[in-house]
Order: structure tokens, then sequence, then C-alpha cells
């Protein structure tokens, strides 16, 4: 398992069902905003197999905590 040094926690890869129940999106808003550069964007783990990484995740909710406020 890769670490990142940063955080020194053990990367995690999140399937599709696990990104919309963290953010309570759907796979088409997923989609979306994945393909405007809006939300971290998926990686090819295999021919059959894309995953998110959990940090990106995470922080993407951080972020849109902070600008909450800014609607």
């Amino acid at each position: 398992m890769d670490i990142d040094p940063i955080t020194l926690l053990p990367i995690k890869f999140l399937s599709l069902s696990e990104v919309m129940e963290i953010t309570s999106l759907s796979s088409t808003t997923i989609w979306r905003e994945e393909k405007s550069a809006r939300f971290p964007r998926r990686r090819k783990l295999s021919p059959n197999r894309v995953a998110w990484v959990d940090k990106e995740i995470y922080d993407w909710i951080g972020l849109k905590v902070e600008t909450a406020n800014d609607l």
C-alpha cells in the first residue's frame, strides 16, 4: 500500500458507489463536475476498473464546506 508522504496516511481508492455515498452526488453529477474540472478525476486502475483517491474526495468536500457561504 502506498503512503501519502504529506499526511502519512495510506492512500485508498474509492469506487463510484463509495464516492456517491460520501458526497451524496449522483453518478451523472459526478461525471458532469469531473468533465468540467470541478471534481477530482477518476483513475483507471485496470481495463474495467476506475476509482477516485480518497484524499482528493475529502479535500473537495472540505473546499465545498469552506465556500458554502459563497453561494
